[in-house]
């Protein structure tokens, strides 16, 4: 039986996904390669995320085409309410070829190093934005500092974050963890800079284009490491302290070395304790 696609159905424009990239279709590849399902039987293209997050994109994908967005979906966890839930799919034949194409189809296992190699560079900040999205999270805590982590299957080709890191200089590592639950790994970004770096890469030019809650947690990050470094010093600006405090003062030592007063008024202390100064 020849079976062929509807006509008159909500159809988006897949030569976006393809060859005439956009930042909106390049981000929407990032996601998909994160959280998206992919059925080959209905040839249906789909993504559930939490309400707000869907709310927020739904304008970037429909500059790509009519995509279908239920209504909202309610859940719980072992027994209690938590964040509902939207999906936002096609049934477009042509994406569904194009995601096939590119591994979609397999992407816990593979590398998304066919669609990469194909995006423009200019616009590879989006496909990571997307990714990040789906499968990463920035964390900020007191007690382990700052990182970025992304969540894979166990055998998850890590080869194209590894690229990206080492592209920029920064240090990684993968850990693969088994537990009761099930395997699972982990590509994780921890040293502060490294940090900004990346999230400096993933959010240049920032443009609305992404979950906000993560970009809002991404300029938290910044304003940590910024506080950070206010603290800790290094050996030239110890030098600058001791040769300048007693002539300019505190305050003015605090301008020109980007610190915060506490901080200038807590190493004198110190300096004095030990007799330096």
């Amino acid at each position: 039986m020849n079976i062929k696609e509807r006509i008159n159905k909500n159809k988006i424009n897949y030569s976006l996904f393809n060859s005439n990239f956009t930042k909106e279709s390049v981000y929407i590849l990032g996601l998909l390669w994160a959280d998206g399902h992919i059925r080959r039987q209905q040839r249906l293209t789909s993504i559930n995320c939490f309400e707000m997050d869907i709310d927020e994109v739904i304008p970037i994908f429909n500059k790509t085409g009519e995509w279908m967005v239920s209504k909202t979906i309610e859940k719980t966890f072992n027994g209690k309410k938590v964040k509902s839930q939207k999906r936002i799919s096609t049934s477009t034949w042509g994406l569904f070829d194009i995601l096939t194409q590119y591994d979609y189809l397999t992407k816990s296992f593979s590398s998304p190093s066919k669609i990469l190699n194909t995006i423009p560079n200019e616009l590879k900040k989006y496909w990571f934005r997307g990714y990040l999205d789906g499968d990463g999270c920035i964390k900020l805590g007191k007690q382990y500092g700052v990182d970025i982590v992304f969540a894979g299957h166990y055998e998850q080709d890590w080869n194209f974050m590894s690229d990206l890191c080492n592209e920029l200089g920064i240090s990684f590592s993968i850990n693969k963890t088994v537990t009761k639950k099930g395997k699972y790994s982990h590509f994780r970004v921890n040293k502060k800079n490294d940090v900004k770096r990346l999230g400096e890469f993933i959010y240049s030019e920032y443009d609305n284009i992404g979950f906000s809650r993560k970009y809002n947690k991404f300029l938290e990050v910044i304003s940590y490491i910024k506080n950070k470094e206010s603290i800790f010093w290094n050996e030239t600006e110890k030098i600058f302290l001791l040769e300048n405090y007693n002539k300019i003062g505190g305050k003015q030592c605090s301008i020109i070395l980007n610190k915060n007063i506490n901080s200038i008024y807590y190493r004198i202390r110190l300096l004095k304790l030990k007799k330096e100064i």
